[in-house]
């Protein structure tokens, strides 16, 4: 949203990615998968270090957007 300042197109990223991932079970995009397949069960080790990598970048991309918004508007 901070760089093409529409929800509409934001969105429509998010719905590809979401359906891209689901379908395909992660085999077409070959950047960091949000969603986790797995045929067994997790350990809690893998379960905090991805939750932790994802909130990270959660966290960068949050910061990023509030500083170009921000930016911009000055």
């Amino acid at each position: 949203m901070a760089f093409f300042k529409d929800i509409g197109i934001s969105i429509s990223f998010i719905a590809v990615y979401v359906v891209t991932e689901l379908l395909t079970k992660g085999q077409v995009i070959p950047l960091y998968h949000v969603f986790f397949f797995n045929e067994n069960t997790l350990n809690i080790s893998t379960i905090i270090s991805k939750n932790l990598v994802t909130t990270t970048i959660g966290i960068l991309f949050f910061w990023f957007g509030n500083y170009f918004l921000t930016f911009k508007r000055k």
